[in-house]
């Protein structure tokens, strides 16, 4: 079939030949990664992918001559034409895969220098760093304000209880005379703890535990029926245990798979450019504010999204 055609072109029929199916791999891989990197970083470079689509298909009809003798036989009248259509078509679905990714913005964090797909306000490879208050200093030469004495405080005495038989209770003083500090403090009347020494430290609370807002229940796997709390900021999930605050064992979960982040009221999951990607409800997505009983899958493992909502309000029909 070459020799009847192309005689007096080589490079023509070395394309015939073999050239054309290079041609048409070069194309489809520059159609897939254009729609694919989109996709990832969320540009939407309409025209590179319509100059990639539109290359690649053109090549399809010389291909077919090339591997079907009655279908070259069918456009022996216009086969010069499809050669140089597949060979331009070609070499344009490459310069549109080359032209998008010389032309594409990508965003970066400030802080972690990782991509940002379009639309995050905020990295969710991390939480929010907090705010700190700042003191602006005295500037030299302004006046200083002298601090006003006050009045010192009235030494108070507790009202003395009276028990149920009349008796007058027996109350500790609040202060006392001699030294002028409290003898014991406590919520007890006279219990409680000795009074602190000077440069003794006090523990006046712990923190709390951030709330429990919400929860991913596992409904499939070796952990079927474990909840994973999800709490006010940033919560990662994925394989690697250091880089998560659930990990999840599955071996096609990637190591920082997605984020639930939790913002004036809704929990909103970002997939963290993970390798299977992150589905909910059967639909792939970067990025998705959840809604109670969402099914979000990562790799094998379904997990059931659920919140915490309030409870009926109880009206009191006592007097």
């Amino acid at each position: 079939m070459p020799q009847e055609f192309f005689k007096d072109a080589p490079v023509l029929k070395q394309w015939f030949e073999w050239g054309v199916f290079l041609g048409f791999g070069a194309a489809l891989l520059s159609a897939l990664w254009v729609f694919y990197d989109s996709q990832r970083s969320g540009q939407e470079a309409m025209g590179w992918k319509a100059l990639a689509v539109i290359g690649t298909v053109l090549v399809i009809p010389f291909v077919l001559a090339s591997l079907s003798a009655p279908f070259a036989d069918q456009v022996r009248t216009s086969m010069d034409l499809l050669a140089y259509l597949s060979l331009a078509s070609a070499l344009a679905a490459v310069v549109g895969a080359i032209g998008y990714t010389a032309t594409r913005t990508q965003t970066r964090c400030p802080i972690c220098q990782r991509p940002m797909q379009a639309g995050w306000d905020q990295c969710p490879y991390h939480a929010q760093p907090a705010t700190v208050g700042f003191t602006p200093p005295i500037q030299a030469g302004a006046p200083i304000q002298p601090i006003q004495p006050t009045a010192a405080a009235p030494v108070l005495q507790p009202t003395v209880p009276q028990t149920a038989t009349g008796q007058t209770a027996t109350v500790p003083p609040l202060m006392s005379q001699s030294t002028g500090v409290p003898p014991r403090i406590g919520g007890n009347v006279g219990g409680g703890e000795p009074a602190p020494t000077p440069g003794q430290t006090i523990i006046l609370g712990r923190p709390k535990e951030p709330q429990v807002l919400g929860w991913l229940v596992i409904r499939n796997g070796p952990r079927v029926g474990a909840t994973l709390p999800l709490k006010q900021g940033v919560t990662r999930i994925g394989r690697g245990g250091a880089d998560n605050d659930h990990v999840i064992d599955d071996a096609a979960v990637s190591r920082q798979h997605l984020s639930i982040r939790y913002a004036e009221g809704n929990f909103v999951l970002s997939d963290l450019d993970s390798n299977n990607g992150t589905f909910v409800n059967e639909q792939r997505v970067p990025r998705h504010t959840l809604q109670a009983n969402d099914v979000v899958r990562i790799g094998q493992t379904e997990l059931v999204f659920m919140s915490l909502e309030p409870g009926p309000r109880v009206v009191s029909t006592q007097g």
